[in-house]
């Protein structure tokens, strides 16, 4: 039996709704995350609302392993082997474009939190963000889209005033939108988060590898 279609409509309003809520509460975060006082509180408090969102979204169970992309089977088991070379890849990649040994000569916990960042970003924007425009976007839109609001995210966290970097917006925003689209294609075709969880965790830890503190970019 079908579903009248004005609660598909409505469906679709609040699915809609609650992907601009999120993406918005995520760039506004990232915005102030760096700032003193009030502007950080206002930052905690949109991270806050994210997770509201999220958890009025999320009822646990089968239903939560769906709606974040949580399930991988035996035969998609061989996409995390794809997700974990793609992550070493472009990790020697973006460590010899800044001219330093391709691989670290050792791993310091900080590079651990900065996969647990990294793994988290996976969870929320290919996880739950395309999952939901997954229900009513093509493949291919909802992963350029799920790109997209990272890119937003990522340009908001680098935009507070830095030590000099070579790093640039307009390199920023492409390379996280085309590599965010690559990773949303596969998290599509294997169903499954995890191969993308995995290859940023992988290129957290080997970028950030002999890191000891955190770089002014990071939540701190």
């Amino acid at each position: 039996m079908s579903l009248p279609a004005g609660t598909l409509a409505g469906d679709l309003i609040r699915d809609r709704l609650k992907v601009m809520a999120v993406v918005a509460g995520m760039v506004l975060f990232a915005l102030l995350c760096h700032e003193k006082r009030w502007p950080q509180s206002l930052s905690l408090m949109s991270l806050a609302a994210v997770a509201a969102v999220l958890g009025s979204d999320l009822k646990g169970g089968a239903e939560t392993i769906r709606a974040l992309g949580l399930s991988l089977t035996r035969r998609r088991a061989y996409w995390l082997a794809v997700g974990c070379i793609g992550g070493v890849g472009f990790a020697v990649v973006c460590r010899t474009a800044y001219h330093t040994a391709p691989l670290p000569d050792r791993i310091t916990a900080f590079a651990l939190v900065a996969a647990t960042i990294g793994s988290t970003e996976e969870l929320l924007f290919r996880g739950w963000l395309q999952g939901r425009l997954l229900r009513w976007r093509r493949p291919l839109t909802a992963a350029i889209l799920a790109a997209a609001a990272h890119a937003a995210y990522k340009c908001a966290l680098f935009i507070r005033p830095a030590p000099a970097t070579s790093t640039t917006f307009l390199v920023l925003a492409s390379g996280t939108l085309i590599v965010g689209t690559g990773i949303g294609l596969m998290r599509n075709a294997s169903r499954s988060v995890w191969p993308c969880i995995l290859g940023h965790a992988v290129f957290d830890v080997l970028v950030y590898g002999a890191f000891t503190r955190a770089p002014w970019w990071v939540w701190n």
